[in-house]
């Protein structure tokens, strides 16, 4: 998805606004399952033949109860959220921050 990013440019409204859907059903689905990624960003993304990003990488995932938090300072510092950047105890909203830093590159660059 990076590389497909760099050739566009920047994204449209609509195009923005697809991506923001498909990356909040995968949150969704994710805090079901009780899963941190911790490290979003379009590198860990692969764009199939319809269009959908799909997740590539769980390399930094990480399995922790709604309810409890966790401290390890991991990810990309781009797309992290403060409380990692810290080394504060953070829980799986940290990945919606990494989310809007996507969401912005693609319209602003």
């Amino acid at each position: 998805m990076y590389d497909s990013i760099r050739e566009i440019g920047l994204l449209s409204t609509q195009d923005t606004q697809f991506f923001a859907a498909c990356f909040i059903l995968l949150l969704e689905y994710l805090m079901t399952e009780e899963v941190v990624i911790r490290d979003l960003k379009p590198d860990n993304f692969i764009i199939d033949e319809r269009g959908y990003p799909n997740l590539i990488s769980l390399g930094s995932a990480k399995c922790i109860s709604l309810s409890h938090r966790t401290n390890t300072v991991i990810g990309t510092p781009h797309y992290m959220a403060p409380e990692i950047v810290l080394g504060k105890e953070y829980n799986e909203l940290v990945d919606l921050w990494s989310v809007g830093v996507m969401l912005y590159e693609f319209m602003v660059g």
